[in-house]
């Protein structure tokens, strides 16, 4: 048998009061929820722009970091949208429907602290990522889902930076969004 790495050195409770070999990376988030989803948008377009640059790099043209760059894209502006949901206090369903979760941002008016251009971007924005990820579920499997085409189906090459860029801009407008709504009155 092969020597299988050690367990124990993958993950380390709260309460370990020992070393933490390998150079752990810690996994807290602030306690807010708000905070913390604010955060995760942070670390998920940090780890957007190393998937980009590195399928940007590639020789073969990066085609096996595809799929990933397209889900995590989807999964990016599904959380930037919910850190400008709940900044504004909106209530929402735990789905990745990223048009439906924009809906409920306008219907807020959370919008109407950027631009119409920008709103109007932002929408374009999430067609295109909900089309092209079929709304996360046809960028992870390899099947359709739920009545979801296979991306392949749908679309032929995705450029990494522009998607990263695109992405980047997106979380930026909620940002703009959820701080606007945290200078909201409350009642």
């Amino acid at each position: 048998m092969r020597d299988l790495p050690d367990l124990s050195l993958v993950a380390f409770r709260i309460d370990d009061p020992g070393e933490h070999p390998g150079g752990g990376h810690c996994v807290s988030l602030s306690r807010t929820e708000v905070e913390g989803t604010r955060e995760l948008v942070e670390q998920y377009l940090a780890a957007l722009r190393h998937l980009a640059d590195r399928a940007a790099e590639e020789v073969d043209g990066g085609w096996a970091l595809t799929r990933p760059l397209l889900f995590h894209a989807h999964h990016t502006a599904e959380l930037a949208v919910k850190a400008a949901l709940l900044e504004g206090g909106v209530a929402f369903e735990a789905r990745h429907g990223l048009e439906e979760l924009w809906a409920k941002i306008e219907a807020a008016g959370l919008d109407q602290s950027v631009s119409a251009v920008d709103t109007a971007w932002c929408r374009g924005f999430l067609g295109l990522v909900a089309g092209a990820a079929g709304n996360s579920i046809g960028a992870r499997y390899a099947r359709p889902n739920r009545g979801h085409l296979p991306v392949d189906d749908v679309w032929c090459c995705v450029s990494p930076i522009a998607l990263f860029t695109a992405t980047e801009c997106f979380a930026i407008q909620c940002i703009a969004m959820s701080q606007a709504a945290a200078e909201l009155p409350t009642a």
